[in-house]
């Protein structure tokens, strides 16, 4: 305990002194967090703008265009009737897509024949386009079934049964875990997350790895009584409780910023916070240890870090990857972190849904231990400091 005590010490004087150290720690991925926290601020995507190309000039296309306007994602911030400069705003990027109604729309649907509107969207943002679409072919059915409607009311229809000719398979489209499709809900706990982790390796490679860096390492180890664990102990710990408030802080953004909904339980989200910051001070461990270098250390740790976020199944669901690419997903600690996390929030998985993920990450506390002697070896061995 004397030299824990000791090595913590120590650590606290030299964060005092280190205005890198606190930057690291704790003001850069705070000042991350606020950004994100303005960047998904807005909660959805509305008003995206779009250019129309109208043809037809037609009563019906008119009115075709109103209801495409009054859609939430859809912002028509131009109205042509030239195809060439509807596609030129489009390939210079100062709109997201372009609605094409031809000439002979109007006339092509009171003539009961196919009126076709093309739709051209940029495909350079998937969440973007998947709005648009949405919402257009929201526009295009909701149009197409009043015409229809009209059409079997003119017959001397009921309206009741010419709903049942217009749609006789009503399609009812449901998200179960977030009906509001908020981007914040889905984009913000993992971007939140990674800035964490991100911060958590870099500040404890930087942290030991200085010591071989400016040749300390026999210095600290001395204060430590000769003690690796003491050592380590003492030097994560002021790191582990600035991780741990920002963590805090990260989950306030969420669950009070956000409005993220915890319909799991909040103690099962904490201490896979917890794990999640010890899982990465490990690996972060692991990698100085094995390498001996500091800047080697912090480049290969950061790789390792940034993939988490491409295995994690936010871009591309995990169940849909390779087997391979699957297994490997598991080497990150994120990836179970995020199953906990949508687990006790969006879904409200019971609690025994949550004991793998925790041992999970828990297995990767015992990264580093094979690799202690070696890194005994790195602080007492000469030869290894002040390395580039």
């Amino acid at each position: 305990m004397r030299g824990i005590e000791e090595s913590l010490k120590r650590e606290l004087w030299r964060l005092r002194h280190s205005p890198i150290g606190l930057q690291a720690a704790v003001m850069v991925p705070l000042s991350l967090l606020l950004f994100f926290w303005l960047l998904l601020h807005s909660l959805t995507l509305r008003e995206l703008p779009v250019v129309l190309c109208d043809e037809d000039q037609s009563p019906l296309s008119r009115r075709l265009a109103s209801m495409a306007d009054a859609a939430p994602g859809v912002w028509i911030v131009e109205r042509t009737p030239s195809p060439a400069k509807a596609e030129a705003l489009l390939l210079e990027g100062q709109v997201w897509g372009r609605i094409h109604i031809p000439r002979g729309f109007e006339r092509a649907i009171y003539a009961s024949q196919p009126a076709v509107v093309r739709t051209t969207l940029s495909g350079t943002n998937l969440s973007a386009d998947g709005v648009l679409t949405r919402d257009l072919q929201l526009t295009a059915s909701t149009f197409s079934g009043g015409i229809a409607l009209q059409r079997f009311e003119l017959l001397g229809l009921d309206k009741e049964e010419a709903l049942a000719r217009v749609q006789p398979i009503s399609l009812i489209d449901q998200p179960l875990f977030n009906p509001t499709l908020n981007y914040a809900h889905y984009l913000g706990p993992g971007l939140m997350a990674m800035m964490l982790l991100m911060s958590v390796l870099t500040t404890t490679l930087w942290a030991v790895g200085g010591e071989l860096r400016h040749g300390t390492a026999a210095t600290w180890l001395f204060t430590a009584r000769r003690s690796l664990s003491s050592a380590l102990i003492g030097k994560l710990l002021p790191y582990t409780g600035l991780h741990l408030l920002l963590a805090q802080f990260m989950l306030l953004l969420l669950i009070g910023g956000f409005h993220l909904p915890v319909r799991g339980s909040l103690l099962l989200l904490e201490a896979g916070t917890l794990l999640l910051i010890l899982a990465y001070q490990a690996i972060a461990l692991a990698v100085v240890a094995a390498t001996g270098n500091l800047r080697l250390s912090l480049s290969l740790g950061g790789g390792y870090g940034v993939a988490a976020f491409s295995f994690s199944g936010l871009t591309f669901p995990t169940m849909a990857m390779f087997p391979l690419v699957r297994i490997v997903s598991h080497l990150f600690p994120f990836t179970p972190y995020m199953e906990l996390m949508i687990d006790q929030t969006l879904r409200g998985a019971p609690a025994l849904y949550a004991a793998t993920p925790l041992l999970e990450m828990g297995l990767f506390l015992l990264l580093p231990l094979p690799l202690m002697g070696r890194l005994r070896r790195h602080l007492t061995n000469p030869i290894t400091w002040y390395r580039l």
